[in-house]
C-alpha cells in the first residue's frame, strides 16, 4: 500500500520491547507499520504482538457484508472500504 495513513512514531532512543494486543488488524499497511517498529527497537529488542489473523471473525465479516449490501442499509455504505487487515502469517512476515 502506498498511502500513508498515520505518521511514523519517533522516539528519543531505541526501546527494548514493542507490545500490542488486539490492535494491528486495524492498521491497513502492515509493511509500513513493522518497518517503523524495527527502527524503534534496540538491536536486541523484541516485538510482542497479538492480533487477529486471516479467517478471524469470518462469520462476523460475512454477516456484516450481508447487512451492508441489504436494501435497508446499502445507501449508507456506498463508499465502504474495510477498515481492517486480517493478514495471513505469510503476509505479515
Amino acid at each position: 500500500m502506498s498511502n500513508q495513513i498515520y505518521p511514523p512514531v519517533e522516539l528519543p532512543e531505541p526501546v527494548d520491547v514493542i507490545f500490542s494486543n488486539a490492535v494491528m488488524h486495524w492498521i491497513k499497511d502492515h509493511y509500513q507499520l513493522f518497518s517503523n517498529f524495527w527502527k524503534l527497537l534496540k538491536q536486541s529488542g523484541e516485538i510482542l504482538i497479538q492480533c487477529g489473523g486471516k479467517g478471524s471473525l469470518g462469520t462476523v465479516h460475512s454477516l456484516l457484508d450481508l447487512t451492508r449490501k441489504s436494501n435497508a442499509f446499502k445507501g449508507y455504505f456506498h463508499d465502504w472500504k474495510d477498515p481492517w487487515n486480517f493478514a495471513t502469517a505469510e503476509e505479515t512476515f
